[in-house]
């Protein structure tokens, strides 16, 4: 499958980062893919879909809803790296 044809990615974006709430798998597996293919010189770049929710998420309803992604999406805005690399973790 092409990666336009994957789920959407969602991040919040916050002080002019983008955080990845939903999709750090498909994010590790992308800047996998990435690194073992090489520059794309004349080929088109592959694109990916994201939905991007602006913090404080005034938009996301019902209430309950907005604050069970702000809970994920402060979980995903704790990681060390600012959003720039994403750890695969081993269950």
């Amino acid at each position: 499958e092409r990666p336009e044809g994957l789920t959407p990615m969602v991040v919040a974006a916050w002080r002019g980062n983008l955080y990845v709430v939903f999709g750090n798998r498909r994010l590790w597996a992308l800047l996998e893919f990435v690194k073992r293919h090489g520059p794309w010189n004349d080929l088109p770049v592959p694109q990916v879909r994201v939905i991007v929710h602006e913090f404080p998420f005034h938009h996301i309803q019902p209430p309950d809803t907005k604050h069970a992604f702000l809970l994920k999406a402060l979980d995903a805005m704790s990681a060390c790296n600012g959003g720039v690399q994403a750890m695969m973790r081993r269950r």
